[in-house]
Protein backbone atom coordinates (compact mmCIF):
# COMPACT_ATOMS: atom_id res chain seq x y z
CA UNK A 1 0.00 0.00 0.00
CA UNK A 2 1.36 3.42 -0.97
CA UNK A 3 1.51 6.29 1.56
CA UNK A 4 -1.22 8.07 -0.43
CA UNK A 5 -3.48 5.01 -0.35
CA UNK A 6 -2.98 4.76 3.41
CA UNK A 7 -4.39 8.28 3.89
CA UNK A 8 -7.50 7.74 1.74
CA UNK A 9 -10.65 7.28 3.86
CA UNK A 10 -12.34 4.94 1.36
CA UNK A 11 -14.58 2.67 3.47
CA UNK A 12 -13.61 -1.00 3.44
CA UNK A 13 -14.68 -4.13 5.27
CA UNK A 14 -12.28 -5.33 7.96
CA UNK A 15 -9.95 -8.00 6.61
CA UNK A 16 -10.06 -10.53 8.07
CA UNK A 17 -13.53 -10.32 9.60
CA UNK A 18 -13.37 -11.23 13.27
CA UNK A 19 -16.30 -12.72 15.20
CA UNK A 20 -16.78 -9.29 16.74
CA UNK A 21 -16.85 -7.68 13.27
CA UNK A 22 -19.43 -10.19 12.08
CA UNK A 23 -21.59 -9.60 15.13
CA UNK A 24 -21.42 -5.84 14.82
CA UNK A 25 -21.58 -5.41 11.03
CA UNK A 26 -23.53 -8.40 9.72
CA UNK A 27 -26.25 -9.10 12.24
CA UNK A 28 -29.58 -8.09 10.63
CA UNK A 29 -31.89 -6.13 12.91
CA UNK A 30 -35.44 -7.25 13.65
CA UNK A 31 -36.75 -4.58 11.29
CA UNK A 32 -34.37 -5.64 8.52
CA UNK A 33 -35.38 -9.29 8.87
CA UNK A 34 -39.04 -8.28 8.56
CA UNK A 35 -38.25 -6.12 5.52
CA UNK A 36 -36.43 -8.81 3.54
CA UNK A 37 -39.56 -10.95 2.81
CA UNK A 38 -41.26 -7.87 1.33
CA UNK A 39 -38.54 -7.74 -1.34
CA UNK A 40 -37.90 -11.40 -2.15
CA UNK A 41 -39.73 -14.64 -1.43
CA UNK A 42 -37.18 -17.39 -0.67
CA UNK A 43 -35.12 -17.34 2.51
CA UNK A 44 -31.93 -17.96 0.49
CA UNK A 45 -32.60 -14.86 -1.57
CA UNK A 46 -33.35 -12.94 1.60
CA UNK A 47 -29.91 -13.89 2.92
CA UNK A 48 -28.27 -12.57 -0.26
CA UNK A 49 -30.30 -9.37 0.04
CA UNK A 50 -29.36 -8.81 3.68
CA UNK A 51 -25.68 -9.53 3.03
CA UNK A 52 -25.60 -6.79 0.38
CA UNK A 53 -27.53 -4.48 2.70
CA UNK A 54 -24.99 -4.90 5.50
CA UNK A 55 -22.06 -4.49 3.08
CA UNK A 56 -23.56 -1.26 1.73
CA UNK A 57 -24.22 0.09 5.22
CA UNK A 58 -20.52 -0.39 6.02
CA UNK A 59 -18.82 0.61 2.76
CA UNK A 60 -21.32 2.73 0.86
CA UNK A 61 -21.29 0.46 -2.19
CA UNK A 62 -22.17 -3.06 -3.33
CA UNK A 63 -19.96 -6.07 -4.01
CA UNK A 64 -20.22 -8.77 -6.62
CA UNK A 65 -21.41 -12.08 -5.23
CA UNK A 66 -17.98 -13.58 -5.87
CA UNK A 67 -16.36 -10.85 -3.73
CA UNK A 68 -18.63 -11.29 -0.69
CA UNK A 69 -16.62 -12.66 2.27
CA UNK A 70 -17.87 -16.22 2.92
CA UNK A 71 -17.81 -15.59 6.67
CA UNK A 72 -20.22 -12.68 6.24
CA UNK A 73 -22.62 -14.72 4.12
CA UNK A 74 -22.48 -17.62 6.58
CA UNK A 75 -23.14 -15.30 9.53
CA UNK A 76 -26.24 -13.78 7.93
CA UNK A 77 -27.43 -17.22 6.78
CA UNK A 78 -27.12 -18.56 10.32
CA UNK A 79 -29.16 -15.62 11.64
CA UNK A 80 -31.83 -16.38 9.05
CA UNK A 81 -31.91 -20.10 9.84
CA UNK A 82 -30.12 -21.18 6.64
CA UNK A 83 -27.33 -23.74 6.92
CA UNK A 84 -24.78 -21.92 4.72
CA UNK A 85 -24.60 -18.70 2.75
CA UNK A 86 -21.29 -19.24 1.02
CA UNK A 87 -22.80 -20.56 -2.22
CA UNK A 88 -25.66 -18.11 -2.63
CA UNK A 89 -25.19 -17.04 -6.27
CA UNK A 90 -28.08 -15.33 -8.04
CA UNK A 91 -28.65 -14.01 -11.60
CA UNK A 92 -27.68 -10.42 -12.34
CA UNK A 93 -31.32 -9.38 -12.70
CA UNK A 94 -32.03 -10.61 -9.17
CA UNK A 95 -29.02 -8.78 -7.76
CA UNK A 96 -30.06 -5.61 -9.63
CA UNK A 97 -33.52 -5.79 -8.06
CA UNK A 98 -31.97 -6.34 -4.63
CA UNK A 99 -29.72 -3.33 -5.04
CA UNK A 100 -32.57 -1.05 -6.07
CA UNK A 101 -34.52 -2.14 -3.02
CA UNK A 102 -31.55 -1.46 -0.74
CA UNK A 103 -30.97 2.01 -2.22
CA UNK A 104 -34.64 2.82 -1.76
CA UNK A 105 -34.63 1.61 1.85
CA UNK A 106 -31.49 3.61 2.71
CA UNK A 107 -32.60 6.63 0.65
CA UNK A 108 -29.34 6.61 -1.27
CA UNK A 109 -28.91 7.62 -4.92
CA UNK A 110 -26.90 5.24 -7.09
CA UNK A 111 -23.60 6.32 -8.65
CA UNK A 112 -24.38 8.16 -11.88
CA UNK A 113 -24.32 11.53 -13.60
CA UNK A 114 -25.42 13.53 -10.55
CA UNK A 115 -22.99 11.81 -8.19
CA UNK A 116 -20.12 12.16 -10.66
CA UNK A 117 -20.84 15.88 -11.06
CA UNK A 118 -20.74 16.36 -7.27
CA UNK A 119 -17.48 14.42 -6.97
CA UNK A 120 -15.84 16.40 -9.80
CA UNK A 121 -16.97 19.78 -8.45
CA UNK A 122 -15.76 18.90 -4.95
CA UNK A 123 -12.41 17.67 -6.21
CA UNK A 124 -11.86 20.79 -8.31
CA UNK A 125 -12.63 23.00 -5.32
CA UNK A 126 -10.22 21.03 -3.12
CA UNK A 127 -7.52 21.04 -5.80
CA UNK A 128 -7.59 24.84 -5.72
CA UNK A 129 -5.87 24.68 -2.35
CA UNK A 130 -4.44 21.15 -2.08
CA UNK A 131 -2.12 18.98 -4.17
CA UNK A 132 -2.13 15.75 -2.14
CA UNK A 133 -4.14 13.09 -4.04
CA UNK A 134 -5.52 11.71 -0.77
CA UNK A 135 -6.93 15.11 0.21
CA UNK A 136 -8.66 15.49 -3.15
CA UNK A 137 -10.11 11.95 -3.08
CA UNK A 138 -11.19 12.21 0.55
CA UNK A 139 -13.08 15.44 -0.10
CA UNK A 140 -15.17 13.70 -2.76
CA UNK A 141 -15.82 10.66 -0.57
CA UNK A 142 -17.01 12.90 2.26
CA UNK A 143 -19.28 14.89 -0.07
CA UNK A 144 -20.81 11.77 -1.63
CA UNK A 145 -21.55 10.23 1.76
CA UNK A 146 -23.01 13.46 3.18
CA UNK A 147 -25.30 13.86 0.17
CA UNK A 148 -26.43 10.21 0.24
CA UNK A 149 -24.80 8.96 -2.96
CA UNK A 150 -23.44 5.50 -3.65
CA UNK A 151 -19.63 5.41 -3.76
CA UNK A 152 -17.90 4.38 -6.99
CA UNK A 153 -14.79 2.21 -7.13
CA UNK A 154 -11.60 3.69 -5.72
CA UNK A 155 -10.05 3.46 -9.21
CA UNK A 156 -12.81 5.76 -10.50
CA UNK A 157 -12.15 8.28 -7.73
CA UNK A 158 -8.43 8.21 -8.49
CA UNK A 159 -9.05 8.93 -12.17
CA UNK A 160 -11.37 11.83 -11.35
CA UNK A 161 -8.90 13.21 -8.81
CA UNK A 162 -6.04 12.98 -11.29
CA UNK A 163 -8.04 14.92 -13.86
CA UNK A 164 -9.05 17.58 -11.32
CA UNK A 165 -5.47 17.92 -10.08
CA UNK A 166 -4.11 18.28 -13.62
CA UNK A 167 -6.76 20.73 -14.84
CA UNK A 168 -6.66 23.00 -11.79
CA UNK A 169 -2.86 23.07 -11.66
CA UNK A 170 -2.64 23.87 -15.37
CA UNK A 171 -5.17 26.67 -14.98
CA UNK A 172 -3.36 28.09 -11.95
CA UNK A 173 0.06 27.93 -13.63
CA UNK A 174 -1.38 29.67 -16.70
CA UNK A 175 -2.87 32.36 -14.48
CA UNK A 176 0.41 32.89 -12.62
CA UNK A 177 2.40 33.07 -15.85
CA UNK A 178 -0.04 35.58 -17.33
CA UNK A 179 0.83 37.97 -14.49
CA UNK A 180 4.55 37.80 -15.26
CA UNK A 181 6.14 39.97 -17.93
CA UNK A 182 8.33 38.37 -20.58
CA UNK A 183 11.36 39.82 -18.81
CA UNK A 184 10.34 38.33 -15.48
CA UNK A 185 9.69 34.96 -17.10
CA UNK A 186 13.14 35.03 -18.71
CA UNK A 187 14.77 35.75 -15.33
CA UNK A 188 12.93 32.85 -13.71
CA UNK A 189 13.90 30.52 -16.56
CA UNK A 190 17.57 31.16 -15.83
CA UNK A 191 17.08 29.68 -12.36
CA UNK A 192 16.76 26.25 -13.96
CA UNK A 193 19.94 26.41 -16.04
CA UNK A 194 22.49 23.93 -14.65
CA UNK A 195 26.11 25.08 -14.42
CA UNK A 196 28.21 22.42 -16.23
CA UNK A 197 31.05 22.87 -13.72
CA UNK A 198 29.15 22.72 -10.44
CA UNK A 199 26.27 20.61 -11.79
CA UNK A 200 23.95 22.91 -9.89
CA UNK A 201 21.33 25.38 -10.99
CA UNK A 202 20.66 28.75 -9.33
CA UNK A 203 17.39 27.26 -8.14
CA UNK A 204 19.26 24.48 -6.30
CA UNK A 205 21.38 27.15 -4.63
CA UNK A 206 18.22 29.04 -3.73
CA UNK A 207 16.93 25.94 -1.93
CA UNK A 208 20.18 25.26 -0.08
CA UNK A 209 20.49 25.89 3.66
CA UNK A 210 22.50 28.85 5.02
CA UNK A 211 25.11 26.61 6.64
CA UNK A 212 26.85 26.93 10.00
CA UNK A 213 27.02 30.39 11.58
CA UNK A 214 30.37 31.88 10.54
CA UNK A 215 31.67 35.13 9.03
CA UNK A 216 32.16 33.42 5.67
CA UNK A 217 28.64 32.01 5.63
CA UNK A 218 27.21 35.32 6.84
CA UNK A 219 28.85 37.14 3.93
CA UNK A 220 27.52 34.47 1.56
CA UNK A 221 24.08 34.88 3.07
CA UNK A 222 24.20 38.66 2.52
CA UNK A 223 25.22 38.10 -1.11
CA UNK A 224 22.41 35.61 -1.48
CA UNK A 225 19.90 38.06 -0.04
CA UNK A 226 21.01 40.76 -2.45
CA UNK A 227 20.68 38.29 -5.32
CA UNK A 228 17.17 37.32 -4.18
CA UNK A 229 16.20 41.01 -4.11
CA UNK A 230 16.88 41.16 -7.85
CA UNK A 231 14.46 38.31 -8.63
CA UNK A 232 10.81 39.06 -9.59
CA UNK A 233 8.52 39.64 -6.61
CA UNK A 234 6.07 36.71 -6.64
CA UNK A 235 3.37 38.44 -4.56
CA UNK A 236 1.33 39.80 -7.44
CA UNK A 237 1.64 36.69 -9.60
CA UNK A 238 0.54 34.43 -6.76
CA UNK A 239 -2.13 36.65 -5.24
CA UNK A 240 -5.04 34.40 -6.32
CA UNK A 241 -3.39 31.15 -5.17
CA UNK A 242 -4.16 29.76 -1.71
CA UNK A 243 -1.28 29.95 0.78
CA UNK A 244 -1.55 26.20 1.39
CA UNK A 245 -1.14 25.52 -2.34
CA UNK A 246 1.88 27.82 -2.58
CA UNK A 247 3.51 26.01 0.36
CA UNK A 248 2.87 22.63 -1.28
CA UNK A 249 4.31 23.85 -4.57
CA UNK A 250 7.38 25.07 -2.69
CA UNK A 251 7.82 21.70 -0.98
CA UNK A 252 7.48 19.93 -4.33
CA UNK A 253 10.02 22.30 -5.87
CA UNK A 254 12.50 21.49 -3.09
CA UNK A 255 11.96 17.79 -3.71
CA UNK A 256 12.55 18.16 -7.44
CA UNK A 257 15.66 20.25 -6.80
CA UNK A 258 17.17 17.37 -4.85
CA UNK A 259 16.67 14.82 -7.64
CA UNK A 260 19.78 13.43 -9.31
CA UNK A 261 20.16 13.00 -13.10
CA UNK A 262 19.04 9.40 -12.57
CA UNK A 263 15.74 10.73 -11.15
CA UNK A 264 14.44 13.18 -13.79
CA UNK A 265 12.17 16.07 -12.91
CA UNK A 266 9.28 14.68 -14.95
CA UNK A 267 8.58 12.22 -12.15
CA UNK A 268 6.11 14.72 -10.77
CA UNK A 269 3.65 14.34 -7.95
CA UNK A 270 0.84 13.75 -10.46
CA UNK A 271 2.16 10.21 -10.87
CA UNK A 272 0.93 9.42 -7.38
CA UNK A 273 -2.65 9.45 -8.66
CA UNK A 274 -1.85 6.29 -10.56
CA UNK A 275 -0.43 4.50 -7.50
Amino acid sequence: MTPTAARVIYPELPDPLTPSDLQQLFSPSFDERNWAPTVTRTVESQVALLVQLKIFQTTGRFRRSADVPPAAADHVAHRMGVESGSTLIFPDRTLYRHRQAILKRLKVVSWGTEARALAQATMCKTAQARTDPADIINSAIDALIRHDFELPTLATLRRLAGTAHSNINAAQWTEVCSRLSSTQQAVLETLLVVDPKTQKSPFANLCSTPGRPSRKNLNALIDRYQWLEQLPNPTTALQSIADSKILQWANEARRLASLTPDNPVNRSSSRSFQS
